[in-house]
């Protein structure tokens, strides 16, 4: 067995230490896509897995099920490797001969049943692979045994159904394809590598502030003026109710993150979309842009949309601040709102 081989990256080339010359943060990654699931501790009316191919969509059932729930202090997990094939660890640093390969970082994604994006949902630290498929001895888990990584239930987090916004591309050259594995290249996915281990080590106040490039706007724009106008005064009234609630307000709307403040007060940042409105929100919607739409979902624990209804009558603004609860947009006075994701197109003269 191969004891915990490192394969750290320096200037584009690959290295390859023993655990006792470097720090273990340079784990090797692999990860593997499973079922989508809540809990991953079994199937319930409540739980089905959904997603993975042909056999758990007939089933509803599938080998990764309790990828989640401890047995004796340790997770075994499953993914399911097409044609029976076994897992290359020897990508990972482990030699030809080796049956299984320690201290390995292996990260589960899976097809959202929804929106159809692929995301991580989970992961094991310092975790055992093995080439080939194991069996659990004495479980009473009917025919769920088989694994090929465990590690210690410790070393295992399970991210909610609701905070899984860490998106891993599909399908597209350099990512994940077919096969329900992914061996993290050895050059190349430097800054998603950074992105992964800032996420991975604190996911619960992670920050999507990937910059989105913008292009100008063209053509005719009625009512241009007092739409800024509209604008400004819900930019100002949303800037003076969070900072008289302690917090510093910082604009960064030319940045395109795909919110316009955001709002810090000790360790909490807010990410805060500001909306101006003529009449009454209600009466009124508003739009969003697309990559305020992914911004407000990768980024909902921190998200806020601020609307100003009746922006340009000061006596009469009203701001209602949303933030994100049990899958709905929410006031604190009970007010709900809705998005709708719609599709556009544009009319060019050919």
């Amino acid at each position: 067995m191969n004891k915990s081989p490192i394969i750290p990256f320096e200037k584009g080339r690959l290295i390859k230490f023993w655990p006792n010359e470097i720090n273990m943060k340079y784990n090797p990654i692999l990860f593997m896509r499973i079922a989508w699931m809540k809990d991953y501790k079994g199937v319930t009316v409540n739980d089905i897995p959904s997603g993975a191919g042909s056999y758990v969509d007939k089933n509803k059932d599938g080998g990764e099920v309790y990828n989640f729930m401890p047995l004796d202090k340790k997770l075994y997990g499953y993914a399911r490797m097409q044609n029976g094939r076994s897992i290359n660890i020897d990508k990972l640093g482990a030699n030809s001969s080796d049956s299984s390969i320690e201290g390995v970082t292996v990260v589960f994604i899976s097809k959202h049943p929804g929106t159809g994006g692929q995301y991580i949902v989970g992961w094991y630290k310092n975790a055992t692979l093995y080439r080939k498929l194991q069996n659990i001895e004495h479980s009473d888990r009917g025919e769920h045994t088989s694994y090929n990584v465990l590690t210690d239930s410790s070393n295992g987090k399970l991210i909610s159904e609701d905070d899984r916004v860490f998106s891993i591309p599909h399908g597209k050259k350099g990512w994940p394809g077919q096969t329900n594995v992914w061996y993290l290249p050895k050059i190349g996915k430097d800054s998603f590598l950074s992105k992964l281990k800032g996420y991975m080590s604190d996911p619960d106040t992670w920050i999507d502030r990937t910059r989105k490039k913008i292009p100008p706007l063209t053509g005719f724009q009625k009512d241009f003026e007092k739409r800024k106008q509209i604008e400004i005064a819900a930019m100002e009234k949303t800037a003076e109710y969070f900072s008289r609630r302690g917090f510093e307000v910082k604009d960064v709307c030319k940045l395109n993150y795909g919110w316009d403040l955001e709002a810090k007060k000790g360790e909490q940042t807010l990410l805060l979309e500001v909306k101006g409105l003529s009449g009454k929100f209600g009466e009124y919607g508003f739009e969003i842009t697309p990559n305020e739409f992914v911004k407000s979902k990768r980024n909902r624990k921190h998200f806020r949309f601020c609307i100003l209804s009746y922006a340009l009558k000061s006596k009469d603004q009203q701001l209602d601040i949303f933030y994100y609860q049990n899958s709905n947009w929410r006031t604190i006075d009970g007010k709900q709102m809705k998005i709708e994701e719609i599709r556009s197109g544009k009319g060019i003269l050919v």
